[in-house]
């Protein structure tokens, strides 16, 4: 995913670059697997946060990087966030990335 939307730019060397990806989903149930949420649950929660650390390792079950120029970008800052729009049927995905040094 950071590969496909990530651009090295001044931001980067600080890791305040920010990075937002949409994509369709058509059903509640998807994002309640996705986020291991129980489906049965009374309030369904829309929008989730989580620490790049658990992003990589819950969601993206694996190390979330792209190479650029002569670095490697990783998501950085406090917290990686997804939420549900249900009316447009959307998944969003929004954080900072940068190179981590």
């Amino acid at each position: 995913m950071l590969t496909a939307i990530a651009q090295c730019k001044p931001s980067c060397k600080t890791n305040n670059a920010k990075f937002s990806y949409s994509s369709a989903l058509h059903s509640k149930l998807v994002f309640d697997v996705l986020t291991k949420q129980p489906a049965d649950a009374k309030k369904m929660r829309k929008q989730l946060s989580f620490t790049p650390a658990q992003f990589e390792e819950e969601i993206a079950e694996e190390d979330v990087d792209a190479s650029a120029r002569y670095s490697n970008l990783r998501l950085t800052g406090k917290s990686v966030t997804m939420w549900w729009n249900e009316e447009d049927q959307t998944l969003t995905v929004g954080g900072s990335y940068g190179t981590g040094l």
